[in-house]
């Protein structure tokens, strides 16, 4: 079934107020920290640090040479 114009149509919402989850930057932030302000103030924006390889990742369970991080 095509897609009719109703369903381009977006709703955008605008940020107040927002925080950071850890005590500083780069790895500091755990799964424990993150469930907890989920729980307390709903959802999260999060980013990862990966390696290249991760480009070529299609499915399982990824796992990467640390050295692999240093490229």
């Amino acid at each position: 079934m095509p897609c009719k114009k109703e369903c381009f149509k977006r709703q955008t919402w605008r940020v107040d107020e927002y925080g950071y989850v850890g005590e500083g930057y780069y790895g500091s932030t755990n799964e424990k920290a993150m469930q907890e302000e989920i729980l307390k103030n709903g959802p999260i924006v999060v980013a990862i640090n990966a390696a290249p390889d991760l480009y070529y990742y299609s499915s399982g369970v990824f796992i990467t040479n640390p050295l692999n991080m240093l490229r």
